[in-house]
C-alpha cells in the first residue's frame, strides 16, 4: 500500500503477499467492523487496514520488541490501533 514501515530484526519485512491480503480484506469485508491481528510484528497489516477503512483494529504479538515496533509505526502514521 506504499507505506514506508519501520522494520528491524524483531519483525519481518512485509512481502507482496501481505499487501494482497490487506487488499483482499478491504474488498471482501462487507460486514465486519473489528479486526484482530494476531502476531502483528511491525503492524503493517493492522495499520494499512486502519488507514484504508473504518475498521477498528486490535494488534497482538508475544514479542514485546515487535509491539514496540508496531507502536512506533502506528505513531508514525497517526493510526488508532491498540
Amino acid at each position: 500500500f506504499g507505506y514506508p514501515f519501520l522494520v528491524d530484526g524483531n519483525t519481518l519485512i512485509p512481502r507482496p503477499e501481505t499487501e494482497e491480503l490487506v487488499d483482499w480484506i478491504l474488498k471482501d469485508n462487507p460486514v465486519y467492523k473489528f479486526i484482530l491481528d494476531i502476531g502483528c510484528g511491525s503492524g503493517c497489516i493492522s495499520i494499512s487496514l486502519a488507514l484504508n477503512s473504518t475498521l477498528k483494529v486490535t494488534s497482538l504479538d508475544v514479542s514485546e520488541l515487535a509491539l514496540i515496533q508496531a507502536k512506533e509505526n502506528a505513531n508514525k502514521f497517526n493510526t488508532p490501533i491498540c
